[in-house]
């Protein structure tokens, strides 16, 4: 979490610029994110394929699998969709990078949501 990109801003258009600036950062930590996450669903399916798993952890899978879409999901969304739509407002103009902060504001929430639906369905896939 220590690279995790934070973002700061003065209105409408520092926010836009604030987060078209941690881009490349946000791209990297979010792109790593999903790759590790890849990998434990892969580890986890596998352990399942050969065997290991009991009824337990057979009956968490499918919850764990949602999770890790739901957090695949948000980290598209923090790390590729915001950065590009924010990159492309300040491209074609400062009053768009005005308008477009509330679909940027919209992007955050929706973000938001699936963190703390993938954070349930894990938290529930370990409880079983």
């Amino acid at each position: 979490m220590h690279h995790y990109p934070t973002i700061e801003a003065d209105g409408d258009t520092g926010l836009v610029r604030s987060i078209a600036d941690s881009a490349a950062q946000s791209r990297g930590v979010h792109g790593a994110l999903i790759a590790l996450l890849l990998i434990q669903a892969i580890a986890l399916l596998e352990f399942v394929r050969i065997g290991r798993a009991d009824w337990r952890n057979r009956s968490g899978l499918p919850l764990w699998l949602v999770a890790l879409l739901t957090m695949i999901g948000a980290a598209l969304i923090s790390g590729f969709v915001s950065p590009a739509v924010a990159e492309g407002m300040l491209r074609r103009r400062t009053d768009a990078a005005t308008r477009g902060a509330d679909l940027l504001r919209q992007a955050l929430h929706t973000n938001q949501a699936l963190a703390k639906c993938a954070v349930f369905a894990a938290a529930t896939a370990i409880a079983l």
